[in-house]
């Protein structure tokens, strides 16, 4: 996919005629899918992946929202939901905070601010992709002032330039959509050559952002609604911290068997059981010898698979 054809293609959507609207747009959380292309390493090609937000949890007293990652299950008609990271916004500061999940995170960190001027200097360490302080950016003027979406809104355009020898990439980010490769934090290293490009963003089923003239093109995979959100058993993961004991409650029948699997922050699985629910549907697992961290706790239920984040803090 060639840039000269993707610039041209966004110059398409772009009018500089449009005046700014006055009132700050925060990201969508809720019914809001966007699609990203992302490069696989494993076969060298790009894959569509969706991204959404579903569902809150509380991590050092604030109050997050889940971001999941969509991505299609070869041969299948299923899709794999992957807890990605955790979004927080403060709307009345213009701020969005994200604690990268992936990276095996568990402090937040600054991902957008939109309370800036023109000649600003500011850090986005979640955009802070080699964690040497390389997201450093200077606010300078867009070359458009805003963005006019499908609905014919009109959104603020900020350009974020790296300011780092070696560092992060340029940030262009349109209000309440998010940067135009990717809204959320997605990278594990700084890759020069294989970037990943946002082509649809789908709101209460309404397509504000794409880059064809039909942006339904662009939105979801090709034989699947995306907008067919699993409802999922109820699961209880707790303390959350946890130290010494984890304690889970579910929602399954009397005597169905639960498979339970512990993968920490890269992946390696640390925990399997299968278990019987008991009379008080508990189980309970001993992580006294877990190193403290990010951790996935991952749920077979019959004809369901269900995953939990747990931070383990000693």
């Amino acid at each position: 996919m060639k840039n000269a054809i993707r610039i041209s293609t966004v110059l398409l959507l772009l009018t500089s005629s449009i005046v700014h609207s006055q009132n700050y747009v925060p990201f969508p959380e809720e019914n809001a899918f966007w699609t990203v292309l992302e490069f696989n390493y494993l076969n060298g090609g790009y894959d569509v992946v969706v991204y959404t937000v579903k569902g809150d949890t509380t991590v050092n007293e604030n109050q997050f929202k889940k971001v999941f990652r969509l991505t299609e299950i070869p041969n299948s008609e299923d899709t794999l939901w992957t807890l990605h990271c955790l979004m927080r916004q403060e709307t009345g500061k213009k701020k969005i905070f994200f604690v990268r999940l992936y990276q095996g995170e568990t402090q937040e960190k600054l991902g957008y601010d939109f309370d800036v001027n023109i000649g600003d200097t500011i850090s986005l360490p979640a955009f802070d992709y080699a964690n040497i302080g390389d997201s450093i950016y200077l606010i300078v003027n867009p070359v458009f002032d805003s963005t006019q979406l499908w609905n014919g809104e009109s959104r603020k355009n900020y350009f974020f330039a790296s300011i780092m020898q070696y560092g992060s990439f340029d940030l262009q980010v349109i209000e309440g959509v998010g940067e135009w490769k990717s809204p959320f934090p997605n990278l594990f290293y700084w890759d020069a050559f294989h970037q990943p490009e946002m082509n649809c963003l789908e709101v209460n089923g309404e397509y504000l952002y794409g880059f064809t003239a039909d942006p339904s093109e662009n939105c979801g995979f090709d034989f699947l609604g995306v907008n067919e959100v699993p409802d999922e058993p109820k699961i209880r993961v707790y303390p959350n911290p946890a130290n010494k004991i984890l304690h889970v409650e579910s929602s399954i029948s009397k005597g169905e068997k639960t498979d339970v699997r512990i993968f920490n922050s890269i992946g390696k699985e640390v925990f399997f059981g299968s278990f019987q629910k008991s009379n008080e549907g508990k189980i309970i697992i001993d992580i006294s010898d877990y190193p403290s961290g990010i951790y996935f706790v991952v749920f077979n239920l019959a004809d369901d698979m269900v995953s939990r984040t747990m931070i383990v803090g000693h």
